[in-house]
């Protein structure tokens, strides 16, 4: 009976199971070209699917989201809103972050609350915010079951008051 090559160990000439190593001689078994081929194919395949996930994603314009289709499964989302701030933002007594509530018009409102470089932002355009005020905001969603959503922002960059 005839065994087939990779399955030969190429020191001792015997017949052993596939694996790393001989279990005759502990020889280091080389894999077959075709597993070689599929492992440097795979690892090209996945980087390349990752490169054109993350160029889609960044090149595509960020989708407003009413608040009212907030649900429990986007805990810990990126979203992105656009609406009209219900009144001026209040900064807390230890001064480490502001909060106001935005209303699109689709019958809920959403909780914004501004934390450390946003915040520093925020207290540079105080003067020129009103109730009323245009705000275009994306950030960090947490949802608890007994409150309403709160939006988180951060950064400067992930807010906008247009003129």
């Amino acid at each position: 009976m005839t065994h087939p090559m990779h399955a030969l160990c190429p020191v001792c000439q015997r017949y052993s199971e596939p694996g790393k190593t001989c279990p005759y001689c502990d020889a280091l078994r080389p894999l077959p070209w075709i597993h070689r081929k599929l492992r440097r194919g795979t690892w090209m395949i996945a980087t390349v699917g990752l490169l054109l996930l993350m160029l889609g994603t960044r090149m595509r314009p960020p989708q407003t989201l009413p608040i009212a289709e907030i649900t429990p499964t986007m805990q810990f989302a990126q979203l992105y809103f656009e609406g009209n701030i219900t009144h001026i933002p209040r900064i807390s007594r230890n001064r480490r972050s502001a909060a106001t509530d935005l209303d699109d018009e689709s019958g809920a409102t959403l909780r914004i609350v501004f934390l450390e470089g946003a915040l520093t932002r925020l207290k540079e355009q105080m003067p020129d915010i009103e109730a009323g005020s245009r705000l275009y905001v994306s950030g960090s969603l947490r949802i608890r079951a007994d409150e309403p959503p709160v939006l988180f922002i951060r950064s400067p960059e992930q807010f906008d008051f247009p003129e």
